[in-house]
């Protein structure tokens, strides 16, 4: 393990800065980066993990207090997020001053990130079952805008983003039933507010709830289809390379700029970045450079279970899952669910509460039509603008998948032993747990190398 960190200052890098950002409610952190210093005898890497702790120290977001009372406003702000849409609202959070508020205004509103904005309503304190989350996202209140005037728009990307992603909504709502259309919404572009609350709660007993989350799965899916269209194209290989770039960057940009999402956006572009300079690409610094230009971006992602579960989960994979082994594409993803289920479950019953026992059967169930739902339902939103039959036959096709998706769910989540309830139990217990993986994967290494 010595030699591998040694050889990965990014990795070092953003250890450290986790360390650190966390440091201030939970102190006991900085005893990780510590016995790695003790662990590394050069300065180099001790230098790159110690910068990453004072940057993490610096960094770290201080604790907000919520607001308890209502109060009228009447102020300007910053759109500060990705509108989240309902059939009846639209909520966004807003910034305004310091303070960082969750704004429900009518589903038609015209925002986008970066938006300056005038509002007008009352605050009111956050709700009892949604005050931890908000909190941690640096949420105070929430306001309900009675008036709401766009006094400038953002960055225009961001805009662009925003529209594509209205776009595909009206075009789901116009070629699917409403329950299907709703299951493609959150699996291509992250809306999972259409969808019904017992799939959503399926979805969660059997593990699949990533599934219509911010997923670095459907970027990969994603990256990979359009990476072999391009290579189709007479042009160089930078061009192509170039192209997928802007696409993963608006695409980000249109699902909300999610932890995970940026997570695989980035991995995908580092990955590529090594082809241009001919080298090999190395899928731990890569995650590495991710979760700093996300931390960096907004340090109180380290707190979201979801940016928790994305690196842990694709950590485990860049460690268990070697790329130089060549397996049928059914065992392989047996492999990875296994790893999956196995790296996230300390984690998610920590959060949670429950740990879902059917995930493996399920994700791989799910698995069988998930990237095609997303490759056809982009694809076909895509061709609605050139060929309207061609994308009404491709969601026709769509269609029936997404009915074995809810089908397959429901199945798993049926019995009774589907899920198994954990007691609530410290954090720090997941340091020596996931030390034990760690040990395990050195175990196999030196094994392999007899």
């Amino acid at each position: 393990m010595k030699k591998e960190l040694e050889a990965r200052p990014l990795l070092l890098l953003a250890i450290g800065l986790i360390a650190g950002l966390v440091a201030r409610n939970h102190l006991p952190s900085l005893a990780i980066p510590l016995a790695l210093v003790v662990l590394l005898p050069q300065w180099p890497p001790r230098a790159w993990l110690l910068g990453g702790v004072s940057l993490g120290i610096l960094l770290s977001p201080p604790e907000v207090t919520p607001v308890v009372s209502r109060t009228f406003v009447d102020c300007g702000a910053v759109v500060a997020g990705t509108p989240k849409l309902y059939e009846d609202r639209t909520t966004v959070p807003i910034a305004s001053g310091e303070d960082l508020y969750l704004m429900q205004t009518s589903p038609d509103a015209d925002l986008a990130r970066g938006d300056r904005i005038h509002v007008r309503g009352v605050v009111r304190p956050l709700s009892e079952s949604s005050e931890r989350h908000l909190l941690s996202q640096g949420i105070v209140g929430r306001i309900r805008a009675s008036y709401l005037r766009v006094e400038r728009h953002g960055f225009r990307p961001y805009r662009w983003a925003e529209a594509i992603r209205r776009s595909f909504l009206r075009f789901t709502d116009r070629t699917l039933p409403k329950p299907i259309a709703a299951a493609v919404d959150a699996l291509c572009f992250n809306v999972d507010t259409y969808l019904d609350r017992d799939a959503k709660d399926d979805l969660r007993k059997t593990g699949t709830i990533h599934i219509v989350s911010a997923s670095g799965l459907h970027v990969m899916v994603l990256a990979g289809a359009l990476m072999a269209l391009l290579s189709l194209l007479p042009a160089p290989r930078g061009a192509q390379i170039l192209l997928l770039t802007a696409f993963l960057a608006l695409y980000a940009c249109a699902t909300g700029l999610q932890g995970p999402i940026v997570r695989a956006s980035m991995v995908a572009m580092a990955g590529l970045s090594a082809y241009l300079v001919r080298r090999d690409p190395d899928p731990l610094s890569a995650l590495a450079l991710a979760a700093t230009a996300v931390l960096l971006a907004n340090p109180r992602e380290v707190y979201d279970v979801g940016f928790q579960l994305s690196f842990i989960t694709v950590g485990a994979f860049v460690l268990f899952l070697p790329r130089s082994e060549e397996r049928p594409a059914t065992a392989s993803w047996l492999r990875a669910s296994l790893v999956a289920s196995a790296a996230s479950a300390p984690l998610v019953g920590y959060t949670f509460g429950s740990i879902p026992l059917l995930s493996i059967p399920a994700n791989a169930l799910v698995a069988m039509v998930v990237p095609a739902i997303v490759v056809l339902g982009m694809g076909a939103f895509g061709a609605s603008f050139i060929w309207a039959s061609l994308a009404q036959g491709l969601m026709l096709a769509v269609a029936p998948m997404v009915g074995w998706l809810y089908i397959a769910v429901e199945l798993c989540a049926r019995p009774s032993f589907s899920v198994l309830y954990v007691p609530e139990f410290s954090g720090y217990w997941l340091v020596p747990v996931y030390g034990a993986f760690l040990l395990v994967w050195r175990r196999r290494e030196i094994q392999a190398g007899r």
